[in-house]
């Protein structure tokens, strides 16, 4: 899957993950329904309703100013 979004540095140790890594952002349940993004460093994470809500969260839970 190739999705057009720019990933943002993890906000509490500074690591920026890659989008297609599969460590970064996976589903977490066996029907896909949940997805989770998240830190391969600090396990810092964010869950989502499929792969592009998740990343899409984890974007928006580190610029806190949106």
């Amino acid at each position: 899957m190739n999705l057009d979004l720019e990933n943002k540095v993890c906000p509490f140790c500074g690591n920026i993950p890659d989008i297609e890594d599969y460590d970064f952002c996976y589903p977490v349940t066996r029907d896909k329904k949940v997805w989770q993004a998240g830190c391969i460093i600090c396990d810092a994470f964010i869950l989502g309703g499929n792969k592009e809500d998740a990343i899409v969260k984890w974007n928006k839970r580190y610029d806190t100013n949106k």
